[in-house]
């Protein structure tokens, strides 16, 4: 009786400690999730970004993360995510940023980057905090990390010193090495100082002073880029009509749009294709010529995130293996679980390719335009989907399947030496019972 209680007890200590072990835990505090950098001087309407960052100290796999900051100071302009891509909330605007992501199939414990934030800054003095909040998790058990948010200060710079019309031409002043040119006489009869006799008479008629450098009076000094907008901030160094001409071609960019006064170039909200490539060319004009252009650069549009899980025929996940997206390549590796991740996918229907050997097996995907605008900032949720990949079958792991067979035979094993046991102290059981009625009935009670 005593034998039967021990194991009775051991079984109710076994049983509650594999049922604790699935409660969720609550581990002390680990790491710090910051924003970076901590502070920032910003002139009054700027565009700058700031980074949402963990080092945790430790594993994790989720992130939830509460950015707060003052729409009176600050303007949002967008937000990509970093590290963690599946997201079960996403939103931005409205003096908050909120974010629940996670890490598909994997989990980090260097310093990672949660999301960047773009803003633009609507002040010119004063200073407002980015208050930050927030926790991370691994499987289920929070590491309450510290947070530690940031603040911006605002300025205007000052205004520049009036330029005397002396003739003289100044290399600081945009306008002054405007009129040096424009006296050569290339320039536009309304350009500036075009007319004062002094800086007509500082350059001779049979000048052949040639346009100023190209690299020195253009420059894009920002961009923002979304899903099927953009927009461009210009400098240039003399007063210019600029146009932004672009294509999906190099050789073709026949489509075009033009720059306000401020240099700041703007497409429709609904302009361009998401995830696709675009060449551009800025060109600088004044009086119908063109004094200006940079050379041919690209930018790309957001595209969407598809997270695809690949089957072979028999349902084993293809883990480890270089797959490709189609149209246009994307090359992404499968994590254990058979699951390939990829970024910026144009929307429409597309095909994921796996090759063995000297065959392809292919299997069609389809990507939708589930875009959202939200006061200006485009966001889309993480897709997933899952292919079969026909007529595929793995290699088969002789390793693991040995491994397998001989854990099973153990078992087996270990289950025939218990039954047998079992069967054994049942006869002697049995035996001893018989003994002891066999006992009573010859009026023996010595034995019991």
């Amino acid at each position: 009786m005593r034998k039967i209680l021990n194991i009775l007890f051991l079984t109710v200590v076994a049983l509650g400690t594999s049922v604790f072990a699935f409660v969720p835990k609550s581990h002390a505090a680990t790491g710090m999730m910051y924003v970076s950098p901590a502070s920032a001087n910003i002139q009054n309407g700027a565009t700058f970004g700031v980074a949402i960052r963990i080092n945790p100290g430790t594993n994790v796999d989720t992130v939830q993360a509460s950015l707060s900051y003052s729409t009176s100071y600050l303007q949002l302009d967008s937000m990509s995510l970093g590290a963690f891509t599946t997201c079960t909330q996403q939103t931005a605007g409205g003096g908050s940023v909120n974010l629940t992501c996670a890490m598909l199939g994997s989990s980090t414990s260097s310093d990672s980057l949660i999301a960047n934030v773009t803003f633009t800054a609507l002040a010119g003095s004063g200073s407002t905090d980015l208050s930050l909040s927030g926790n991370a998790a691994y499987s289920g058990a929070y590491t309450n990390p510290g947070t530690s948010g940031g603040q911006v200060s605002f300025y205007t710079p000052a205004a520049p010193a009036p330029v005397a019309s002396s003739g003289s031409s100044s290399s600081g002043s945009s306008k002054s090495s405007y009129s040096s040119y424009t006296s050569a006489g290339s320039a536009s009869p309304s350009a500036p100082n075009q007319s004062s006799p002094t800086a007509t008479a500082a350059a001779p008629a049979s000048s052949s002073t040639a346009p100023p450098a190209i690299k020195d009076k253009l420059s894009v000094a920002s961009s923002k880029v979304q899903f099927t907008t953009a927009s461009f901030i210009v400098k240039s160094a003399v007063p210019a009509q600029l146009t932004l001409k672009y294509g999906t071609l190099k050789s073709d960019l026949s489509s075009s749009v033009q720059a306000s006064m401020d240099g700041h170039i703007a497409f429709p909200a609904k302009a361009l294709t998401p995830g696709t490539k675009y060449y551009y060319q800025i060109i600088a004009q004044a009086g119908g010529a063109t004094i200006g252009e940079t050379p041919v650069s690209t930018f790309q549009t957001k595209g969407f995130s598809l997270s695809v899980v690949i089957l072979d025929s028999h349902y084993s996940p293809v883990a480890g293996k270089v797959v490709y997206l189609h149209s246009t390549p994307i090359k992404a590796i499968t994590n254990s679980k058979g699951i390939a991740t990829f970024s910026d996918v144009p929307a429409g229907y597309h095909h994921i390719d796996y090759r063995l050997g000297n065959k392809t097996y292919s299997e069609p995907v389809y990507v939708s335009n589930d875009m959202s605008d939200n006061g200006g900032l485009q966001t889309a949720q993480p897709q997933t989907d899952a292919v079969i990949l026909a007529g595929l079958v793995q290699p088969k792991n002789y390793a693991a399947a040995f491994m397998t067979m001989t854990t099973v035979l153990l078992l087996c094993l270990l289950a025939a030496l218990y039954l047998l046991r079992k069967t054994v102290l049942h006869t002697r059981l049995v035996a001893n019972f018989e003994k002891f009625l066999l006992n009573i009935r010859k009026g023996k009670f010595a034995n019991i």
